[in-house]
């Protein structure tokens, strides 16, 4: 189950810092992580199983969006008047 919502900006940016460069794949992420979807609709509604989609999940969830939530925590506490 999916608990971090991603903004579509969002995932576009990390996005950017992948290999991940197939659009059926984009879309399937984006189908999860920004619409909702489960993994399974997702995957299927791109042509991929579960699983393909899943080590693409667990690396952007568990590596990526934590550096770019720690960024953006860096950013704000510097940023004078915050």
């Amino acid at each position: 189950m999916l608990t971090t919502k991603f903004t579509a900006d969002m995932l576009d940016a990390i996005l950017r810092l992948t290999r991940i460069d197939n659009e059926r794949m984009r879309q399937a992420l984006h189908d999860h992580l920004v619409l909702g979807h489960s993994r399974v609709a997702a995957a299927t509604r791109h042509g991929y199983k579960r699983q393909q989609l899943e080590v693409h999940v667990k690396h952007i969830t568990t590596k990526l969006k934590p550096a770019f939530d720690a960024y953006a925590a860096a950013l704000v506490a510097a940023t004078p008047g915050q």
